[in-house]
């Protein structure tokens, strides 16, 4: 938290943020300092203990890059809603506890370019 709280005093205006290893293990008290970031683009939030997201994260309008990566994150509906309120939102690195649930939030989030750093925008080579 102290590292969030020395970011949005000396450099609100900054596009990135890394709080990864934090020991965060709720994004919910986090919002209303991150929300104050205007310019954030690329949060992350990896190596944490976070098992859920807030339902509307949609203060971050500008996040384009989330990474959830090495989070124990309890399943899909605890993360989904939070991830469709972000307009932006291209790339994401998220593990769930079962692939279905990866392939369910692909569908959901059209604006996704990159899932866990696969590429979703280029077909995939059907060369034989």
């Amino acid at each position: 938290m102290e590292r969030l709280k020395d970011l949005v005093e000396f450099n609100p205006l900054c596009e990135e943020a890394s709080l990864e290893g934090c020991g965060i293990d709720a994004v919910e008290p986090l919002m209303p300092l991150l929300q104050r970031l205007s310019r954030l683009r690329t949060l992350n939030l990896g190596c944490n203990h976070i098992t859920r997201l807030p339902l509307d994260m949609s203060s971050l309008q500008q996040l384009q890059t989330l990474d959830l990566s090495s989070n124990p994150i309890k399943g899909v509906s605890y993360v989904i809603k939070g991830l469709m309120s972000l307009p932006q939102l291209r790339h994401l690195s998220v593990e769930l506890p079962f692939e279905v649930e990866e392939d369910e939030i692909i569908l959901a989030l059209h604006t996704l370019e990159t899932f866990n750093g696969t590429d979703l925008l280029t077909p995939p080579d059907s060369s034989p």
